[in-house]
């Protein structure tokens, strides 16, 4: 082939590999397939055409492509503005089946409300309660029937509410997992108190003073809690309705789309109380401004869960809700050497996880049960004072569900458990982090066990320290702590170094990629978090009392029996999830060290050119 003829029937190929390049916002995957394409050519170009302009030139541009791929890949500058604009949308028309059901269900529960009380007059105060009512009736008589919204400050007021609101979000989230039926009881209960509640002030001839001040900011919190409920069924979906795909793949597709959808709910969540607290209280505000606001919020909700999702689909922007990701386990292949999502993280992770869970659940075991002796023995067998508030057993802690263990994780009170938790999350990690390493790589790390047995004590240290803090700042302390020290951890053993010395390595594949990895861990706490909610609330408790109630012994006896079970589960459920967190560093280690030094793709530069051909065909040289 002649060079003109060569430059004729590539130079479109090649004018678009500039464009992309030249581009502000480039698209890494078309970037990475143009740079397969073209390096191709170089190295048709210095076999045939060695000492031309065109070889120089396609050289050129190759080497160009090593700071555009990687700098669009690793600091993801777009990660908000992609969540808002493509993956929260594409998620919620994977839902769109879900959203319906969810809006059906309320609207369902809202018209029970009204009804029942037409029909019970006293049905208000058995949904609202006693109080509530007498005091709504008593703000009615004073001329301001709005008051409850001015009694506090506006900021406590706003915490209070943004609590209670991300608690219900959570929770119809979370209760997907018992089949979608936890969700549609919490959908319906707050739509019956909804439709009791309008009654109430439709009673009282106060509907529109009433809805003028609620829905200014209920339009945003009512349409997420059904919002929330979408993002229940999503996740009750994988398990009931798998299709064609395995169970566990198809929840862990579905649980990622829910996950997307909460996050968006509890920003707008967030300012929704915002507005409750700060803007309901006026309720001099005029009355078409209070409606203008009304309509706005609907329109914002409508239009971006509903409208825009459906017009990204049209436009065939959305790809099929199960596609490349749904790899078979045992044909899975790590692709180490490429740079990962965190989604495509997420999926491996449980694979890798679910591949490994006998060896997990033996270690759990064995962790539980020798935490529950320790403190069988420091308490002499009375398990109740590590429960001394029973108030948890009766409360489904949405937000916060490991409230149980501020008693039993009291170094105060038992400070050697600190030393012991250090010693076993050793053992744990060190065995895992082995196991999982040689399950990705193939290969099996070099025996030092007594070198890595001391820079991972050195590192649980450093790991339980949020523990130490007060329990309202232990879970934000550890969201963002954790991540970082597995990193360290898995470091020192993957690459034989000292604790000390490792650190700097962590702090410079870490550095310019926390949001990465915080993603990392996040999209496997949300798992956890869900295991935590279901075993440390109320159920393991029932499990517990129905084993203890057989024992034939006194009352005092089985009590503690009961306790000490519940202390089993309670160690049991991290110890089995916690390994989550410990997959997802092994597989993500791989992703920040190609960003950060990018080997792989600097060997397949150096290999550019670097071909023979035997008998018309090229083969590596």
């Amino acid at each position: 082939m002649q060079e003109t003829e060569f430059i004729q029937q590539n130079k479109d190929k090649w004018r678009e590999f500039e464009g992309v390049l030249k581009a502000t916002d480039k698209d890494p995957e078309r970037l990475t397939d143009l740079f397969i394409e073209t390096t191709d050519d170089l190295s048709f170009s210095r076999t045939y055409y060695p000492n031309r302009s065109v070889r120089v030139y396609l050289n050129g541009i190759s080497q160009q492509v090593y700071q555009a791929i990687y700098k669009n890949k690793s600091n993801e500058k777009n990660f908000i503005r992609k969540f808002w604009l493509e993956d929260l949308p594409d998620a919620m028309w994977y839902s769109r089946k879900s959203l319906l059901l969810s809006f059906l269900l309320f609207a369902i529960g809202v018209t029970v409300g009204i009804v029942s009380s037409i029909y019970y007059p006293d049905f208000a105060r058995i949904m609202l309660s006693d109080e509530y009512i007498s005091m709504t009736e008593a703000n009615i008589a004073k001329g301001d029937p709005m008051a409850v919204y001015k009694d506090a400050g506006a900021f406590q007021m706003f915490l209070r509410i943004a609590w209670n609101n991300i608690q219900i979000a959570f929770g119809t989230f979370v209760l997907g997992a018992f089949f979608g039926i936890g969700t549609i009881y919490v959908i319906l209960r707050n739509a019956v108190m909804v439709g009791t509640f309008v009654y109430f002030f439709i009673e009282r001839g106060l509907f529109k003073e009433s809805f003028l001040a609620i829905m200014l900011h209920g339009t945003l919190e009512l349409s997420m809690i059904v919002v929330a409920g979408c993002a229940g069924f999503a996740l009750a979906r994988g398990i009931l309705f798998p299709g064609t795909y395995s169970r566990g793949m198809a929840l862990i597709h579905s649980a990622r789309n829910g996950i997307k959808i909460l996050c968006g709910v509890t920003v707008l969540l967030l300012y929704a109380a915002f507005i409750e607290a700060f803007a309901t209280r006026h309720t001099d505000m005029p009355d078409i401004v209070r409606g203008g606001l009304i309509l706005l919020s609907a329109g914002v909700v409508l239009g971006y869960f509903v409208w825009y999702p459906a017009v990204r689909h049209k436009r065939g922007l959305i790809k099929p809700a199960l596609h490349d990701e749904n790899i078979p386990s045992n044909v899975l292949d790590y692709a180490l050497h490429k740079i990962k999502t965190s989604g495509t993280i997420f999926t491996e992770s449980f694979v890798l996880f679910s591949k490994n869970i006998r060896t997990i659940s033996i270690l759990a075991c064995s962790i539980a049960l020798i935490l529950t002796i320790v403190y069988g023995v420091l308490t002499s067998g009375a398990f109740h004072q590590l429960y001394q508030t029973p108030a948890f057993l009766n409360e489904l802690r949405f937000l916060y569900p490991w409230v149980e263990y501020n008693g039993i994780l009291d170094f105060e009170k038992f400070p050697m458990v600190f030393g012991i938790l250090a010693i076993l999350f050793t053992i744990y990690s060190d065995v895992l982090i082995r196991k999982f390493d040689a399950e990705v790589t193939h290969q099996n790390q070099s025996p030092r066990i007594v070198e890595n047995f001391i820079n991972t004590i050195f590192i649980s240290a450093f790991t339980a320290l949020p523990f130490l803090l007060p329990s309202s700042l232990t879970a934000i302390t550890f969201i963002f702590s954790f991540p970082f020290c597995l990193m360290w951890m898995y470091i020192a053993q993957k690459e034989n170094k000292f604790f000390i010395t490792a650190l700097p390595k962590t702090l410079q594949l870490v550095g310019g990629n926390f949001i990465r990895i915080t993603g990392i861990f996040l999209s496997t706490f949300i798992i956890q978090y869900i295991c935590m909610f279901i075993f440390s609330s109320s159920l393991i408790w029932i499990v517990s009392e129905f084993i203890t109630m057989n024992f034939p012994y006194n009352a005092e006896f089985s009590e503690e029996i009961s306790y000490a079970i519940y202390t089993f589960f309670l160690f049991l459920v991290p110890g089995i999830t916690i390994s989550l967190s410990i997959t997802g560093t092994v597989l993500g280690y791989y992703s920040l060290k190609e960003i950060s030094e990018a080997s792989h793709l600097k060997e397949s530069i150096a290999q550019v050119g670097n071909k023979k051909r035997a008998y018309g065909l090229e083969k590596e040289s």
